[in-house]
């Protein structure tokens, strides 16, 4: 749920996966913790803090499909 507040089109171009909310930050997967444009983007969508988690990309690009189907 918390997944599809976010633009589909910028999860799926950055492989990043909104998973939690914990206080005032969103817990993101990604296979690239270091992009900016991504960080960019997400910033974007959210007035909260995003706090990155590495995750292999091969799983984040099967959960994105499940989440935006």
């Amino acid at each position: 749920d918390l997944t599809r507040k976010f633009p589909a089109e910028t999860c799926r171009r950055w492989c990043v996966l909104p998973f939690d909310r914990m206080s005032k930050s969103i817990l993101v997967a990604t296979a690239n913790p270091f992009n900016q444009q991504a960080a960019k983007e997400l910033a974007e969508a959210t007035q909260f803090r995003i706090v990155w988690y590495l995750a292999p990309c091969a799983d984040l690009l099967g959960n994105l499909r499940k989440a935006f189907r």
